[in-house]
């Protein structure tokens, strides 16, 4: 009877957790802006915002995980674009895009790269040849040591799309480390001459000639 009362009494007390209000639909179409003046700090409190409701499905969570990751990945905060790949990428594991910014995130931050790795060949397994993921998985391998595996990918994303000037500086760097110095030298070069801070975009990745 004590243990009853002690109970209701512990039932009474406890705080009722209120549910959670749903995402508004301004919070939906400010998550998911792609216009050319879109806000990523904005997008990034809108996303969250959608998380964080009640009325949030699958569908929508995939969604704003999405915008929110490529929201971070702009404003080059890998940190907090990591898990929201991650998540993102289990969601939909055949989703290039997303597998692609989780090897990317990965790559950039030095951190488990045999995950990245696997993103990154998984990625391709959907969208072959795609420059964008050649490039990242040529990062991942110059931050494995792999230097002529790296160089392979530069290479072929620079066949794909010669404008691509971050694949262009990446295989000079390859190249260089091949020990093909004036070769190396003058893939860089050509990249700088295009866009002088590549450079510094590098060495944000960690990588420098």
């Amino acid at each position: 009877m004590m243990i009853a009362a002690l109970l209701a009494v512990l039932a009474l007390g406890a705080e009722v957790q209120a549910p959670r209000p749903p995402a508004t639909a301004e919070q939906l179409v400010a998550c998911t802006d792609e216009s050319g003046r879109r806000d990523d700090s904005a997008i990034i409190a809108a996303c969250t915002a959608v998380l964080e409701a009640g009325n949030t499905d699958e569908t929508t969570r995939l969604n704003a995980l999405s915008h929110r990751a490529r929201a971070y990945d702009r404003l080059f905060d890998y940190r907090h674009a990591l898990p929201d790949f991650r998540e993102a990428a289990r969601i939909a594991p055949r989703n290039p895009r997303l597998l692609n910014g989780l090897c990317w995130s990965l790559a950039v931050l030095g951190e488990s790269l045999d995950e990245a790795l696997a993103a990154c060949n998984a990625a391709l397994e959907d969208s072959p040849g795609n420059p964008a993921v050649l490039d990242s998985r040529g990062l991942v391998e110059l931050k494995q040591g792999r230097f002529q595996e790296a160089w392979n990918d530069y290479n072929a994303a620079v066949q794909t799309e010669p404008r691509g000037l971050s694949w262009l500086y990446g295989r000079g760097i390859a190249a260089i480390r091949l020990g093909r110095e004036a070769e190396g030298r003058a893939d860089l070069a050509a990249a700088e001459a295009a866009y002088p801070s590549i450079a510094a975009m590098y060495e944000r990745y960690g990588i420098r000639p």
